[in-house]
């Protein structure tokens, strides 16, 4: 493992906390800022799809364990991610993922806040998490 996966997991993790933060003191809920035509800010808490359960405190270990097994699954199968693009994936798609799980925990639901015309509300971390993935799969030897 290079330092490309726990960097790139720790600087999206701490991207996607500071912009909610910003949008969450800056922006009413459920409020839009217009920036670019299709482009716009908007407010959002996403309280559909919790996963596991509807107790937050009941699914933390849930959590963990699902963490594991990708640790786990990582290391027995990590011979194919690295490359140093796949590692800064993989990297980019867990730090999207712990900051939606730190916000489903600590605030019951993910701050959404990226509106592109007809596409649901998104955030920095549902990108990260795509965008990861994809870059992962590709440089995967």
């Amino acid at each position: 493992m290079t330092i490309a996966l726990p960097l790139a997991a720790l600087t999206i993790f701490l991207a996607d906390q500071l912009t909610k933060a910003w949008i969450a003191e800056h922006l009413p809920k459920n409020r839009s800022r217009v920036l670019l035509g299709v482009l716009q800010f908007r407010y959002s808490e996403n309280f559909f799809g919790r996963p596991f359960s509807t107790h937050r405190r009941a699914s933390l270990p849930l959590w963990w364990l699902a963490a594991a097994l990708g640790l786990f699954a990582l290391m027995q199968f990590g011979n194919f991610f690295r490359d140093p693009a796949a590692q800064l994936g993989i990297g980019a798609a867990l730090g999207g993922s712990g900051s939606n799980v730190y916000d489903w925990h600590i605030r019951g639901a993910v701050i959404d806040f990226v509106k592109l015309g007809w596409w649901p509300v998104f955030n920095l971390a549902d990108v990260a998490i795509s965008l990861g993935a994809v870059l992962a799969l590709w440089f995967m030897r």
